[in-house]
């Protein structure tokens, strides 16, 4: 969408004026390297000279909207019409930014204008496109959804540890063939819906209804397939550098075809947008999980996490790194532990519509008892390190291929959980 911005503009201006001079080819120039806030800079050092130049307006409108400064970029297209109200891609912008600030009656009003101006075909679809968007936002409510189906190869289906022997307070003993490492490959699929009402307000709250529903098979390992489904309640409030969200989940999970356990919690978050770029996000989760096979397992699971994050821009790309403790309280202390863990993560556009990602997490638990008396010597400690790389693509509509493989490193003070394990997955995901 950049480059066609950037080709709209110069087949618009012609090669006079503000064209002329070379500080307007220097903003061109980051504009097309995606440096918006330094394009931005140096058009409006140039309007503050030439105030009546409805291109230099417009390249700045452009600049404006692609740096996050929303209100500047609404300022600049007006200018732009306010010299030339036959100014197509003007107007169009103009309703564009309208509707990034939620303003949809005014955004509305441009875009019926600009086809009032019968305006050249593509300018003229466009147009009729954000109309048809704008159909979807003046409904109250909204019904999206998505479906994944993913093969999946893994080497250590059930966490087998990595050595022969495992070493005791009591001796050592030779590990069971069942449960040495066992590669297979499976296939898993997931469903999720979202149903959301709007209460109407630009800068208000609207709450949502979800399900989401997950299986897991393993070619030769049925008593380790997983499956869940879990239902969701989320009042969410909205404003232009806040979000606010405060949900309910509700899920049951089966692992070998058995019932594991009911879950009931939150995972409330709150998000600021520092600048158009940069965010901080506060996470948790409070949730009372009830095994139904051992009791001793029952526990109220709690985390806390900051989060930053930066946004893509033009080809830089997108980064964030956080941080979360953790504390599970169960019913009985051998199963009572807390830690914490560090994620870094990175996604950049490699090719149009084709990215890189990878993240690597560092994991620390300690439980508080010893769950093997007279085989543990103290209670365990975990260290894991997890490598993630993949690469996703969105160059089909409303559907993203992805590829992607994990190592995981999980080093402990007792044999039994030192292991390794290696994941590749294939997934296709349809939204709708």
């Amino acid at each position: 969408m950049k480059w066609m911005n950037l080709l709209l503009c110069m087949l618009l201006i012609p090669v006079t004026g503000a064209m002329a001079s070379e500080t307007y080819r220097d903003g061109l120039i980051a504009y097309e390297k995606g440096e918006y806030e330094k394009a931005f800079e140096i058009f409006m050092a140039l309007f503050r000279s030439n105030p009546g130049d409805e291109d230099l307006n417009y390249s700045m409108g452009l600049a404006a909207a692609r740096a996050g400064r929303v209100s500047h970029a609404i300022f600049a297209y007006e200018r732009a019409l306010t010299l030339n109200p036959e100014n197509g891609p003007a107007r169009l912008e103009l309703g564009r930014n309208w509707m990034s600030v939620r303003q949809y009656d005014l955004a509305r009003d441009e875009f019926d204008r600009l086809l009032a101006l019968h305006p050249p075909e593509d300018i003229r679809r466009a147009a009729e496109s954000e109309l048809d968007r704008l159909a979807k936002f003046d409904r109250k409510w909204r019904f999206e959804g998505e479906a994944t189906l993913s093969a999946i190869w893994d080497d250590n289906s059930n966490y087998g540890p990595e050595s022969d022997v495992i070493r005791t307070a009591s001796g050592n003993y030779a590990a069971d063939a069942d449960i040495r490492p066992d590669e297979t490959w499976g296939s898993a699929g997931s469903a999720k819906v979202l149903y959301t009402y709007d209460f109407g307000d630009a800068n208000g709250w609207e709450y949502s209804l979800g399900g989401h529903g997950y299986i897991k098979r393993h070619e030769k390992a049925p008593d380790e397939e997983i499956s869940f489904i879990r239902a969701d309640a989320i009042l969410r409030h909205v404003r232009r550098n806040t979000l606010l969200e405060l949900p309910l989940k509700v899920s049951a999970a089966e692992y070998g075809n058995s019932h594991l356990f009911n879950l009931l919690g939150s995972e409330p978050m709150f998000l600021y947008a520092v600048r158009p770029k940069l965010q901080i996000l506060a996470r948790g989760n409070v949730e009372y999980r009830d095994y139904k096979r051992d009791d001793e397992r029952d526990a109220l699971f709690g985390e806390a996490g900051l989060i930053l994050r930066r946004l893509p821009e033009g080809r830089q790309p997108l980064l964030s790194v956080q941080v979360h403790a953790f504390n599970e309280d169960a019913e009985s202390e051998a199963y009572d532990n807390d830690g914490w863990r560090a994620v870094a993560y990175g996604n950049v556009e490699v090719v149009s519509a084709l990215y890189l990602y990878a993240s690597v997490q560092y994991r620390e638990t300690f439980y508080d008892a010893v769950l093997y008396p007279g085989y543990q010597a103290e209670p365990r400690d975990e260290e894991q390190m997890q490598y993630t790389v993949g690469l996703q693509s969105t160059a089909i509509p409303h559907c993203t291929l992805d590829f992607s493989f994990r190592h995981t490193d999980n080093r402990a003070n007792f044999d039994l959980y030192d292991y390794d394990k290696n994941v590749a997955t294939i997934s296709t995901t349809f939204t709708f």
